[in-house]
């Protein structure tokens, strides 16, 4: 979904009625996934008993998720928001408790590359009844994963403000957030080798008896992942009153609040 519109109305008293109408693009958001895969094999014979077979490849995952599918940038909107990963820019979440919850993921954008490289080696060898094999194998795993959580700030309407009207979506229509958040990202940078060798022996004993007696030695690296915790922080925004309600409101202020002010200034 590209793009949301909505009606949100309220009768106050019977007497009154407050009502908004909005539409807003830059609320989708897509994924998309590249892989991208080579290998590189040699066999060599060394005769008619002995054989050796070498591999390489390598494979990568290149995955954009929660991209957002129109980038829009909030102060384009009248928000004084300005994203980290402006290339993931879109609305602002807007969560209203028991009404509706609109606006770009608040977990993402997090693009996402894996690359895996392997390396692999068997040697074969026949000997009278024994069928001989040994080999390695080693594979190292990267993962790079930016995660730019409520990139573009979250507003929560809740009533749970000291200046809350009691009804959320009066809340929303005044302005008067709860709650405000906003993600400054973080990075997930992880790495792993795995190893094996093995030695192996088929060993024809007789003509309906074989044994396969083998051995395996694993290896296993890897880092500690170095995460970035992505901070969650409130900020107050003193602003002018309404009827002689001080502004006490978390987060950066909304759009439509100036006009309201000005129209409530103007009735009375």
């Amino acid at each position: 979904m590209k793009s949301i519109g909505s009606r949100l109305g309220h009768c106050i008293e019977n007497r009154s009625r407050v009502s908004a109408v909005f539409w807003v693009n830059g609320i989708g958001d897509q994924s998309k996934s590249h892989i991208n895969q080579a290998t590189v094999a040699w066999n060599h014979s060394f005769g008619a008993s002995t054989l050796n077979e070498l591999r390489v490849g390598v494979t990568r995952l290149n995955f954009v998720a929660v991209d957002p599918q129109t980038v829009v940038a909030p102060s384009s909107l009248g928000f004084n928001i300005n994203p980290q990963d402006t290339a993931g820019a879109g609305v602002p979440r807007i969560r209203v408790r028991g009404l509706f919850d609109l606006g770009f993921s608040s977990n993402g954008p997090q693009p996402r590359v894996d690359t895996t490289y392997q390396l692999t080696d068997n040697f074969s060898k026949v000997v009278g009844k024994h069928s001989l094999k040994m080999g390695f194998e080693g594979r190292s795993f990267m993962v790079a994963n930016p995660f730019f959580g409520a990139n573009n700030g979250v507003f929560g309407f809740n009533t749970q403000s000291e200046f809350t009207t009691g009804i959320s979506g009066v809340d929303f229509l005044l302005g008067i957030p709860a709650t405000y958040f906003q993600g400054s990202g973080g990075h997930i940078d992880a790495t792993a080798k795995e190893f094996y060798m093995y030695f192996q022996d088929q060993w024809r004993v007789w003509n309906n008896l074989t044994l396969t007696p083998g051995h395996r030695i694993p290896d296993r690296h890897s880092n500690r992942p170095e995460l970035q915790q992505w901070r969650v922080y409130e900020l107050l925004h003193p602003g002018a009153t309404i009827e002689g309600v001080s502004d006490g409101s978390p987060g950066p202020e909304l759009p439509w609040r100036s006009a309201l002010q000005q129209a409530i200034r103007r009735v009375n």
